[in-house]
């Protein structure tokens, strides 16, 4: 199911017979509580009679990407700050 923000940008939410929903693109965290109740209402639309509520909704993982406008030489800033992180060149894409 795609739910259209505010913003005109989409949330996608994945709906498992186990009862979970997992909402994909909601854009701040504490707008996911938001998005949770407009698909419960579309739920509960589609299926007359049925009570449902939201219950341990969670924000398990957000991820943000950011894109740089050159190349990152990864081996020379490895050399430069091996004791604060680590790489493991075999590990290809």
């Amino acid at each position: 199911m795609r739910i259209r923000t505010t913003t005109g940008k989409t949330v996608a939410a994945l709906i498992f017979q186990s009862a979970r929903v997992v909402l994909t693109g909601v854009p701040h965290p504490s707008s996911a509580n938001k998005m949770a109740a407009r698909v419960l209402r579309r739920i509960q639309h589609t299926h007359i009679g049925i009570t449902l509520d939201i219950h341990q909704l969670r924000v398990v993982n957000i991820v943000g990407v950011q894109t740089f406008p050159k190349r990152i030489s990864v081996e020379r800033y490895f050399k430069k700050h091996a004791g604060m992180c680590t790489y493991d060149p075999t590990i290809r894409q």
